[in-house]
């Protein structure tokens, strides 16, 4: 079972629109609730479980995100730039 862990970033999408994402941090956890921060404020929910693992739900509206402890945020490795080798064509240049 998969279980939020502190220092750790976790995300979920908007019900509305997959290009919203929510993020929390967690910042302390305990048994039965963690304590999260969110747009700089620090707050803390119960955790419940599933057999997918824990998760919490903040808020308590209808399209309230619900964070999942399977959906940790990864932040990516800026790209790399192409190495110089022979197998790069260079594009000619106007005169």
């Amino acid at each position: 079972m998969t279980t939020f862990e502190v220092g750790k970033k976790y995300y979920d999408t908007s019900a509305c629109d997959h290009n919203c994402v929510f993020t929390v941090e967690i910042v302390k956890r305990t048994a039965q609730t963690v304590t999260f921060r969110r747009n700089g404020k620090e707050r803390r929910a119960k955790i419940y479980t599933d057999p997918n693992g824990e998760f919490i739900i903040p808020d308590r509206y209808s399209m309230a995100p619900v964070f999942r402890a399977c959906r940790e945020l990864v932040e990516e490795a800026p790209a790399e730039e192409a190495p110089t080798g022979s197998n790069i064509i260079p594009f000619p240049v106007a005169v």
